[in-house]
């Protein structure tokens, strides 16, 4: 069997995310063989730009790993990188604290939430504030400006608005994931995931997935004007 079938029906099982760590130790070093840039940043509005490096062993080349943002804030993030990523400070607030207090507690969110200016970030995967400051100035510094991926997807209180506005924002290579109930918009950038209700993040391809070829598409990644 041909590597690149092989890993076209290995990826296309998408096992559940418990068993897609040693999933992905196992299969990353004939994946990464598929691709021809390693030094991309992902700028993700979840868990997706984690999954995705680690699925071809690379190292983080961006901040937004292990945490996610509410959508209205993902969209102010991108629409104004410069201006936070040039921010250090955040400020640790709490659940009540929070703008997004119900929907938090709507879904038993018990992580570290941080707070950059104005829009919050929900750092779940880490133990406290000072821990995912230190990793997301560490890893800020590995942004590659040149080769940076937008992904946006249809979740945390995603509406119609915020992909239109994520489709009108002029940088290359970006793509959203989002559900059926939404055909009527049409984008190059755009890729259905179900029927109707949010995408989570365990339905979002890697991969040579059906949905996307991620490889495919990091092979075809045009490079940002600085």
């Amino acid at each position: 069997m041909k590597m690149n079938t092989m890993i076209k029906k290995l990826d296309r099982k998408m096992p559940p995310m418990k068993i897609r760590n040693l999933y992905f130790r196992l299969t990353s070093v004939l994946r990464r063989r598929l691709v021809k840039h390693y030094d991309f940043t992902i700028i993700s509005n979840n868990c997706w730009g984690g999954l995705v490096y680690k699925s071809y062993g690379l190292q983080y080349l961006s901040p937004t790993v292990g945490l996610f943002f509410m959508a209205d804030d993902y969209i102010k993030f991108i629409s104004n990188l410069e201006k936070y990523l040039s921010l250090d400070v955040f400020e640790s607030v709490s659940i009540d604290e929070s703008r997004h207090k119900e929907f938090l507690k709507r879904v038993h969110y018990h992580g570290v939430i941080g707070r950059l200016d104005d829009i919050e970030i929900m750092f779940m995967h880490y133990k406290n504030i000072n821990e995912a400051v230190t990793k997301w100035n560490r890893r800020k510094m590995r942004i590659n400006p040149g080769k940076v991926i937008f992904k946006f997807s249809e979740q945390n209180e995603c509406g119609e608005g915020h992909i239109k506005r994520f489709i009108e924002l002029g940088y290359p290579n970006k793509v959203c994931f989002i559900s059926g109930k939404h055909k009527n918009i049409k984008d190059d950038c755009v890729h259905y995931i179900g029927e109707n209700g949010e995408v989570t993040i365990n339905k979002e391809p890697f991969g040579a997935s059906r949905i996307l070829n991620i490889n495919s598409f990091i092979n075809n990644i045009t490079k940002r004007k600085k």
